[in-house]
This record gives C-alpha cells, structure tokens and sequence, in this order.
C-alpha cells in the first residue's frame, strides 16, 4: 500500500493530537505514513499523492485554521484534477456555529470534485 499522507490544520492543538493518533494506529498497523502540518505541506505535491487523509478544525464561523489557508486556496482555485488520489476527510468543529466543521467540508467537496476518490 502506498504512504498515507495525514494533513492536519488546526488552530487549538485538537486536529494535530488526533492526526498523531492516527498515524500511530497506521504504524501499529504496517502502513507506511507522514503525519504533516498543513503550513509545512507543499499543495503542489498533490498530485504525485494515491492516499490522503485529511484531519481539520474549522476556525470562527467556516474559515479554515491559520496553517492550513495555503492549502484551502490551493484547492479551491488552483489544484489539477486529482484522479489517482483516494482520501478521506474528519472535520472538527463546534455545533454551536452556523458553519459547523466547514473548513472539512470544503476540503471533501473539493477533493471529490477534482476526481478525487
């Protein structure tokens, strides 16, 4: 199986605990990963990327957190079809807002639409 690429954004510290937990339940597992700050992750590289695991906060009322708003343009202006990409989203947030866990709705819609699986 290919490396699992999880992306986290976050601006509390949650998104990035819980992407640390998973790469350690894939590792457990015997799937090769690299856990990564959004803010450290070229968007470009995408698409040489098959697996993609996205964990992210929503900051405010919808926005995306501070590290991970290179990415979110990215993708919603500039990222090439991603076909051969398989992916996954959890979004995090607080039911209290309007827009609650958009910021990984945003990224799921986007990824899909790009041909992502």
């Amino acid at each position: 199986m290919s490396t699992v690429h999880v992306l986290f954004g976050t601006e509390s510290g949650n998104a990035q605990g819980l992407a640390g937990r998973a790469g350690e339940a894939l590792e457990k597992a015997g799937v090769a990963n690299r856990v990564v700050d959004m803010l450290d992750f070229e968007p470009e590289s995408l698409a040489s990327i098959e697996v993609l695991m996205v964990i992210t906060s929503t900051y405010g009322n919808g926005d995306p957190p501070s590290n991970a708003e290179a990415l979110h343009a990215f993708l919603m202006k500039k990222a090439p079809a991603l076909p051969s990409l398989s992916f996954c989203v959890f979004g995090l947030g607080d039911t209290t807002y309007d827009r609650f866990a958009q910021c990984g709705k945003d990224f799921d819609a986007k990824l899909g639409g790009l041909g992502a699986k």
